[in-house]
Parts: structure tokens; C-alpha cells; sequence
């Protein structure tokens, strides 16, 4: 009797709920890494952490990540390619990555402020260790293995958690110069282990390096999409951080920590629908469209209901994080829209890059970004954490409209 109501592995649904039990733990374990940092570190450090990681987030985009979603296109289609694209994938990671450490280690002191030493451990973090972890779950994405996927998200979460906690009882300074060894150390460790889990399960044959120009274009391609989304999603904190001060950046960081929480099902159900989505794409277009529908329509059913469980959950951040946290409470209310207008974001754009219609995505990203700038420029110096909030729903309702609208248009 209960059979079918168990959905059965390897559907939408059975990879749905591994994607959001993994990725529900990665936010679970990322919160705490934030209560044990926020509290060590103070709102004001925290925040000047989130605007440095927001504007290294931006320059990953550069580090050959391109590659890597290159191989979750292909390998999802042709499932024995993966070697080729797996060693294409970590090898460009590294070598881009080192090099943008460097420059970000040169140009992030101009004009974010601190020591060179901090940025360039940053970046081995965000600018190595990430897009290599990440390259690492889309291996499994392309097989449609979602558990081990979003088993690898948790991978450096739980390594800043580690950090986290080692850096709270070492005794050390409790300031971010001291804090940030702890965490580029960990993290690279993380790496290390999510690239073995590949190695010795996915079995990734060894293969030529050699790349043609048509590979290079595609993952410029992949990479510019990258860009927009990490300016959508990362770049906001950088923006707080340089033009609204420290003390807002970290009170606006905390309260985007529950809007990270409650995207989760949406997220995992973008995920999940990719792999579906790269196979139907110019087959059963009829069946792809009530499937894209359907997807909307759980979209929207899940951004009301975090509206509501955001209102609800804010006033807890300043228990969690110190009393200094307290405006964050404010914030989280007026971010009640965001898991909305995200969910609409992430699905609707899966949507136009499963459909070949990756262009279309920039654009409508980089308009959002466009529009999260000049809000930003015109609304935070004035408004401070109020206008903070309200330049990211500016940004992510700009993104949202256009997107769809490029989905429900007809393709010509």
C-alpha cells in the first residue's frame, strides 16, 4: 500500500527529496558555521568576511568553471565522456584559480581595504577550493546521482564549520586576519577528499586535454553565465559592504542566511529538473511544457510558503548571533518576497539554458545585476539596511520578469 506513495529512485521526486535532505543539512551546517563565526567574529568582521567572499564569488566565475558545467551538458547526454570533460573541468580550475588568487590579492586591498595576505587566502577557498568541490557534484548531477551530488555541497560548509570551532577554542585574536588560515586550510582538505569520492566512485577514465575552440567558446559561455549568476547572488554583500559599512553588511548577511534556508526545496527542485531538462530538450516539446509549468507552479506554491515561515523566523537571529544582530530582525521581514522571486530566478533560468537559449539568461541576469547596482548606488548610502533589502528585491524581481517572459515566449 505505501508503494506508491514512495517515489521511486531515480525520478524527479526521489532525486528531489535527496537533493533537498543533503542540501537542507549543507544550510543546517552553514548556519551553524555562521552562529560560531558571527559570535567570534562580531557583526562588524562578519560582515567585512561576507563583502570580501561576495566580491571573490564574483571573480570565480573566471576560474574555469565554465568547464565544469561544459561536462554536466555533455556527460549528461553522452555518459562515457566523462573523463574527457573531468579532467578538462579540475585541471582549468586550477590553473585559473591560482592565477585570479593572485590578482584578486592585488586589486581586493584598493578597494575593499586590508592586508593582500588575507585576499589570497580567500581566493584559495573561494577561487580553488569551491569551483573545484562544485565540479566534483556536477559529475554526479550528470549521472543524475543527486545524494552523492549534494552530499559534495556539504563538503566545504562543514569544513568552515570545522574551522569555525577550531578558531573559537585556539585562543587566538577573535578577528577575521586570525580567522582566515583556519579556514583556506580546512577547505582545501575538503577539496582534496570531494575530488577522491570522484576518483574512486565515478572512475573517471584518463583522457586527452586537449581542448578545440568550439569547447572554449561554450564554457566562456557557461562562464559569463556564472558571472551573472554570482553577481545576482553574491555580489549584493559586496556592494553593502562598500557603500552601507560594515555593521549593515553583517546585519544584511544574517538576515540573507533565511532566505538561503528557505530556497532550499526550490533549489534541489532546479537541480533535480536539469538533467531531465538537458535530455528532453527538442524531443516530446509538448510534455517538456506541462513539465515546466508544473515546475512554475511548485516555484510559486514554495516561495509563498517561506514568505511566511520568513516573518515568522526572523526574530531569532539575534539569539542565535549576539545582541549586536538585532536590526537583522527588520531585515529578514522586508526579505520576506526574496525566496520567491529567487525560486522563480533559479528554475526559470535552468529553463533557458536547458532550451540552448543560454543567451537570453545573461541578458536577463545582467539586467537584474544592472538594476542591483544603480538601486544600490541610489537607495543605500540613503537608506542604509532598508535600502539594502529593497536593492535585492530590485535585482531579483527584474531577473524573475524577464526570465519568464523569455520562457513563455514563443521561440522563434
Amino acid at each position: 500500500m505505501l508503494r506508491r506513495y514512495i517515489p521511486a529512485a531515480g525520478s524527479l521526486a526521489a532525486n528531489t527529496a535527496l537533493a533537498t535532505f543533503w542540501q537542507l543539512v549543507r544550510v543546517g551546517v552553514q548556519l551553524l558555521w555562521t552562529i560560531v563565526i558571527a559570535r567570534s567574529l562580531g557583526i562588524a568582521d562578519y560582515g567585512r568576511l561576507a563583502g570580501i567572499v561576495g566580491f571573490a564569488a564574483l571573480l570565480a566565475t573566471f576560474t574555469g568553471i565554465g568547464f565544469a558545467l561544459l561536462m554536466l551538458q555533455q556527460v549528461a547526454r553522452e555518459p562515457e565522456r566523462l573523463g574527457v570533460y573531468w579532467r578538462k573541468s579540475w585541471v582549468s580550475i586550477l590553473v585559473l584559480g591560482s592565477a585570479i588568487s593572485l590578482l584578486f590579492a592585488g586589486i581586493g586591498p584598493l578597494l575593499l581595504g586590508g592586508h593582500a595576505w588575507l585576499y589570497l587566502l580567500v581566493g584559495v577557498t573561494e577561487l580553488i577550493c569551491l569551483p573545484l568541490t562544485m565540479a566534483c557534484s556536477y559529475a554526479f548531477q550528470a549521472h543524475a546521482r543527486m545524494g552523492v551530488a549534494n552530499l559534495l555541497y556539504v563538503f566545504i560548509p562543514a569544513a568552515n564549520l570545522i574551522a569555525g570551532l577550531s578558531f573559537a577554542a585556539s585562543g587566538v585574536t577573535r578577528d577575521l586576519d586570525h580567522y582566515i588560515g583556519f579556514h583556506a586550510v580546512f577547505a582545501s582538505i575538503a577539496t582534496a577528499a570531494a575530488c577522491l569520492v570522484v576518483v574512486r566512485l565515478l572512475r573517471p577514465a584518463s583522457a586527452s586535454l586537449a581542448v578545440s575552440r568550439h569547447e572554449t567558446s561554450e564554457a566562456a559561455g557557461f562562464s559569463v553565465m556564472r558571472l551573472a549568476d554570482n553577481g545576482l547572488n553574491a555580489f549584493d554583500k559586496t556592494l553593502v559592504l562598500r557603500l552601507a559599512g560594515t555593521d549593515i553588511a553583517g546585519a544584511y548577511t544574517a538576515a540573507f542566511r533565511i532566505v538561503t534556508v528557505l530556497t532550499l526545496p526550490v533549489t534541489s527542485l532546479a537541480m533535480s529538473a536539469l538533467p531531465r531538462l538537458f535530455r528532453a530538450h527538442g524531443r516530446d516539446e509538448e510534455h517538456t511544457s506541462r513539465f515546466v509549468t508544473k515546475l512554475m507552479f511548485h516555484t510559486i506554491g514554495f516561495g509563498l510558503l517561506s514568505a511566511v515561515a520568513m516573518w515568522l523566523c526572523a526574530p531569532v537571529l539575534p539569539w542565535l548571533l549576539g545582541p549586536s544582530f538585532a536590526p537583522a530582525v527588520d531585515a529578514a521581514r522586508w526579505l520576506c518576497l526574496s525566496p520567491l522571486l529567487f525560486g522563480l530566478c533559479s528554475v526559470g533560468s535552468s529553463v533557458l539554458l536547458t532550451r540552448g537559449r543560454r543567451n537570453q539568461r545573461i541578458l536577463s541576469q545582467c539586467a537584474g545585476m544592472a538594476a542591483m547596482i544603480v538601486a544600490g548606488i541610489t537607495l543605500m548610502p540613503r537608506y542604509g539596511l532598508a535600502g539594502a533589502t529593497l536593492t535585492l528585491l530590485v535585482a531579483q524581481a527584474t531577473t524573475a520578469v524577464l526570465v519568464w517572459s523569455a520562457v513563455l515566449a514563443k521561440p522563434r
